[in-house]
């Protein structure tokens, strides 16, 4: 047996622990942990709950149960189990895992692995990938269809009754309806927990499970649960789908039907045929080979994200051909709109007609995503969306009302990039853009920032594991991780105080940072930036003693000028976003001005009409180029010599 000289630390999710805990075993862990130790893999199962994050610009620290770990002796398995049961832990394992890439370490399943194949639609919206057609599959938003069935009919993506229904999402109950009366009575009973659901074909084809080991095929398990040979006819598009897609283990449904194979699902890690024991001892030895050649530097996974080639535009109206912009917001706000977005509304849509765009707010409750077995197609309120003529604006919001919403959004919006799409901000920039500490690791180097310390306050009794190694001094700042518009931001001057704030945070089982205090009277400055050039700014300046500058809080705001010290840094941040709009946030402390946060899309003022037209005309010239073939890749790249990841772009290439 080889000596155990590094760690896995595997991330489960907490419901999955608790289940362990009184006692009914996670059936994989104690032959996973045999299987690990032949590799010389010490593997340890905890929860997100137990990872500590700070970051201060200069050191990343990552801790696990109050200790130390280094990303040279420990890397984390990080597949998300999906559960109907567990979906609040969804965005905190899915943070969590970005922030760990973003420190250096190697993760078994990228965050944006986890959102791609966590929707077992969204990977069968690749037609004909490598080589084998997929199934007819649709998936649905149910919070809302419940009441309006007209919104998905079987026919229009070649379906017929009797259909099976599961979650789109991880496991869960399976239904086989064979009525409208039927399939009606499970989107009601869904909805009620808001859940996705995938809807296919009943067939009784015979389904091999292949399975990917180090990037090539490695078997196929049986309907008995033995393992065989992977079946000729799809050994080169497991094979493609495998090195496409780089990870350690890999497993893809495959369906035979009268002699054609066709593709069901892609999924990371599938646990049922990892329990035999010759296919669990190669994915340890998989895992141990690849994190090795993470520590040599040659790790040649792609973790990509497709965001358009921006370019800046001016106020001016241009004759185009019209288009159609969807504001996917919150269910929360687009089933019951705000008076008070109005006025805001009007402005944007006068700013949308100068550049050929109806800007219409829709709800994913209103899209449905598919294939028809032949192509990718998008229906909004049951009518079929020309990819050439209309768009997806895709912000996520994480604020409380919109927790529910959190993976629904994501999730759709993935699915909308992967049927081709323009989404103006893709899914994992709204990730980055919802955790502060993320946004923080992520701002390019020499740049200066504010150190800050990531807690999971689920499990969390007492602070003295969060600020045992740190080097913050009261009075601190405590504020929700993915909230914004100084919302619960607390000055904390005791460990007491600290602690009533982080027991208050557990009940709602908040994530939150905390960050030193850098005194009264702080002003904001946001920079607003087209094509990656600072274009305008507002100062924002508290009023009275008021910790927060948010016009929200009463703060005080005016038009001026980017500061000249902040041209440079805003310019680079922009840049390694590379999203044809976005804003960034400067904090002016006592040493000058420090990086606070990215806003993707952050609101204009009503008399800054320019900056509102550079807005939306920047998005309406992304989307040109997009539909005229351009477009970038962006991926996290390692930095050397410290191997953090960065968000970078690469030179565009020719729509595929």
């Amino acid at each position: 047996m080889a000596s155990t000289n590094m760690v896995l630390y595997w991330m489960l999710p907490e419901w999955s622990l608790e289940a362990r805990t009184a006692g009914r075993k996670h059936g994989e862990i104690e032959s996973s942990q045999a299987a690990a130790a032949g590799h010389g893999i010490d593997l340890q199962v905890i929860g997100v709950e137990d990872v500590v994050l700070f970051d201060d610009g200069k050191t990343t620290e990552v801790r696990v149960d109050g200790e130390t770990v280094s990303p040279s002796t420990a890397f984390f398995h990080t597949k998300w189990t999906g559960s109907p049961v567990g979906a609040d832990d969804t965005w905190r394992h899915l943070t969590t895992s970005a922030s760990l890439e973003a420190a250096g370490f190697y993760v078994t399943v990228p965050a944006a692995h986890t959102v791609l194949l966590g929707d077992r639609v969204t990977t069968g919206l690749r037609a004909n990938w490598h080589g084998i057609p997929t199934i007819p599959s649709v998936r649905v938003c149910t919070r809302e269809i419940g009441n309006h069935p007209d919104r998905f009919d079987p026919g229009v993506w070649g379906l017929t009754f009797p259909l099976v229904v599961r979650a789109a999402a991880g496991h869960g109950p399976e239904f086989t309806v064979s009525d409208e009366e039927s399939l009606r009575a499970v989107f009601q009973l869904a909805g009620a927990s808001e859940l996705t659901l995938s809807i296919s074909a009943a067939d009784t084809d015979r389904v091999h499970r292949v399975y990917c080991v180090g990037g090539e095929p490695f078997g196929c398990v049986t309907a008995d649960g033995d393992l065989g040979p992977v079946p000729d006819a799809v050994l080169a598009s497991a094979r493609g789908i495998g090195a496409e897609l780089g990870l350690a283990c890999l497993s893809l449904e495959y369906h035979e039907r009268d002699g054609r194979y066709l593709l069901a699902e892609v999924e990371a890690d599938q646990a049922a045929g990892l329990r035999i024991p010759e296919l669990s001892e190669a994915r340890f030895g998989a895992y141990r080979q690849w994190f090795s050649r993470f520590l040599a530097g040659s790790d040649s996974r792609q973790w990509t994200y497709r965001a358009p080639q921006s370019g800046h535009t001016s106020s001016q109206a241009v004759d185009r051909t019209p288009a159609v912009m969807y504001w996917v917001r919150t269910d929360r706000e687009s089933k019951t709109p705000n008076p008070g977005h109005d006025a805001a509304d009007q402005r944007f849509d006068l700013s949308g007609e100068r550049f050929g765009m109806r800007i219409r707010p829709v709800a994913v409750d209103d899209i449905v995503v598919g294939h028809t077995g032949v192509a990718p197609q998008v229906l909004v309120h049951g009518q079929p969306v020309n990819p050439a003529g209309a768009f997806f604006h895709t912000k996520l919001m994480s604020w409380p009302e919109n927790r529910p919403d959190l993976w629904r959004h994501l999730s759709t919006y993935t699915a909308l990039e992967a049927a081709g799409y323009f989404t103006t901000v893709p899914g994992m920039h709204s990730v980055i853009n919802n955790d502060k500490l993320l946004s923080n690791m992520l701002c390019p180097d020499g740049i200066a920032k504010i150190a800050t310390t990531s807690v999971h306050t689920r499990a969390l009794v007492a602070s003295d594991s969060v600020l045992e190694h740190s080097e913050l001094e009261y009075p601190v700042i405590v504020k929700p991780s993915s909230w914004g518009a100084g919302n619960s931001v607390f000055v904390v001057r005791s460990r007491n105080e600290l602690d009533s704030v982080l027991q208050i945070a557990a009940a709602a089982e908040l994530t939150v940072v905390i960050q030193p205090w850098l005194g009264t009277g702080v002003a904001d400055c946001r920079v607003y930036c087209v094509d990656g050039e600072p274009s305008g700014a507002i100062l924002r300046r508290p009023r009275g003693d008021s910790v927060t500058s948010n016009l929200g809080q009463g703060g005080l705001v005016e038009v001026t000028d980017v500061p000249s010290d902040l041209v440079a840094p805003a310019r680079e941040v922009a840049q390694t976003l590379g999203l044809p709009y976005s804003c960034i946030d400067f904090l002016r402390a006592a040493d000058g001005w420090r990086f606070s946060e990215i806003e993707v899309d952050g609101d204009t003022l009503p008399s800054s009409v320019e900056l509102t037209n550079l807005r939306f005309g920047t998005y309406r010239l992304a989307f040109d180029r997009f539909v005229g073939g351009d477009r970038s890749e962006w991926t996290f790249d390692r930095k050397e010599p410290d191997g953090l990841l960065s968000l970078r772009g690469s030179v565009p290439e020719s729509a595929r």
